[in-house]
């Protein structure tokens, strides 16, 4: 059961804006090197988001 949709639809919310920037990042990479750039950027972003969300919906849940 999830007890706390809001934040789960924040995180979903937060990914998505996420992607939309690597998508248009991608979009106006002009060589490999910035190609390369814009999916290191992503994949750290994404990790902090997944870190940082479920370190707080854990300590919600357990509030």
């Amino acid at each position: 059961m999830i007890e706390n949709l809001e934040q789960y639809e924040n995180l979903i919310g937060n990914a998505a804006a996420l992607w939309d920037s690597y998508i248009e990042q991608i979009y106006e990479a002009k060589d490999m090197q910035q190609w390369l750039g814009a999916t290191h950027w992503y994949a750290d972003a994404c990790s902090s988001l997944m870190r940082d969300s479920i370190m707080h919906i854990s300590v919600s849940n357990n509030a």
